[in-house]
């Protein structure tokens, strides 16, 4: 009862985890309350919006440490998985784990972080398992969906912002299935039945998948047992009606599109750029390697242009890319960093690409400048 009711404020599986925590390690018997949902630009706040002892807030910020450590490991991975190349992984691992933004919320005892990590595993594993369906084997489609929806529904369950990553499998795997249907060779009996088995399989691995996010979603709060959809929906009203009301001045409101673009390049290539903070070198120089680093998803599609399975991925990518940044500038009201961490991996992404691209035109301009000294 401590921990409060799961109630009108959304999902609160980062004050759990801080409660765990101190559980694990005998810190709950010290006279001081569990720590509540309710967090400052510092930390989280006990019920009584007291501030906990300081051996009893650095405990608790232990497991968020881990997660960043997590979180850097996973976008390696995801990098890997999406492009397979074991160096531009580790370049875009490095980056993100020297983003100010990233280093600061993995010391915070704040939801932010957990939220964004729940995201990762389900993008990469989402990613991966999906992927394997497209061999025409019907019978592993449902049982990767069910893993799937159960990933999707805890990181639901971490915050309300993860609703974009469901946007991210639900567009790709629409997409997907459209191509699949458009382009499968249907000549022979044969290949239209396994064809109509897997569209079947997957149309089921898609409603298996709502049904179990749904689950996930609605059992842990009691508020949503009555009227799920309309209470759903006033969650997500409700925090968006918080966030507008606490925003502290009336500079950090967003309050044009142009604004929001201002506030999601400061928060990420602008003053949270690697080179900017760390060697007080001028943003320019990271909002030019996120720029390369565009340039170089170009290139990317033209090397993948053959290959269905390295398509797939592409798409994933892009898929990503783009519903998270453009749900970062519809859903973010105000100038905050820690609205802009989801952004964290994306500019991480986008730098470590440009980085990378760097290099190859680098060493390109070297070989045709070795070839024009040859045979002059």
């Amino acid at each position: 009862n401590k921990f409060g009711g799961f109630g009108r404020r959304g999902p609160i599986m980062g004050k759990y985890v801080i409660g765990g925590w101190l559980f694990l390690q005998d810190k709950v018997d010290q006279g001081v309350d569990i720590p509540g949902y309710e967090f400052n630009q510092m930390d989280w706040e006990v019920v009584k919006n007291q501030r906990p002892p300081i051996d009893i807030l650095n405990t608790a910020r232990i497991p968020f440490k881990y997660l960043g450590i997590l979180c850097t490991v996973l976008l390696f991975l995801l990098t890997r998985q999406l492009l397979g190349s074991w160096l531009l992984g580790s370049i875009v691992g490095i980056v993100f784990c020297l983003q100010p933004h990233v280093i600061s919320f993995s010391q915070k005892a704040m939801n932010d972080m957990l939220a964004l990590v729940m995201s990762m595993i389900a993008l990469f594993l989402s990613a991966r398992l999906i992927n394997k369906i497209w061999s025409l084997n019907p019978n592993q489609g449902v049982p990767r969906f069910v893993l799937i929806g159960i990933l999707l529904g805890l990181a639901l369950l971490a915050k309300l912002y993860n609703l974009l990553v469901l946007g991210i499998i639900g567009l790709w795997l629409t997409l997907e299935l459209v191509g699949f249907i458009r382009k499968f060779d249907s000549s022979t009996l044969k290949r239209t039945v396994v064809k109509n088995s897997l569209v079947v399989k997957i149309l089921l691995g898609f409603i298996a998948l709502t049904l179990i996010i749904s689950t996930i979603w609605v059992l842990p709060n009691p508020y949503l047992h009555h009227h799920t959809i309309k209470n759903t929906v006033y969650l997500v009203g409700f925090g968006k009606k918080v966030k507008r009301n606490e925003a502290a001045t009336e500079d950090q409101k967003n309050l044009t599109w142009s604004k929001r673009w201002q506030s999601l390049v400061r928060n990420g290539p602008g003053r949270s750029g690697i080179f900017h903070y760390w060697l007080a070198a001028p943003p320019l120089i990271d909002k030019t390697l996120a720029g390369l680093g565009i340039v170089g998803l170009f290139f990317i599609r033209y090397r993948f242009n053959r290959k269905a399975d390295n398509m797939r991925n592409f798409s994933f990518l892009m898929v990503w890319l783009l519903i998270i940044t453009a749900g970062t500038l519809v859903w973010t009201p105000f100038d905050w960093p820690r609205w802009y961490l989801p952004m964290s991996p994306i500019w991480a992404f986008l730098e470590g690409l440009g980085i990378f691209t760097l290099f190859v035109l680098v060493a390109f301009l070297s070989q045709v400048t070795l070839v024009r000294h040859k045979y002059r």
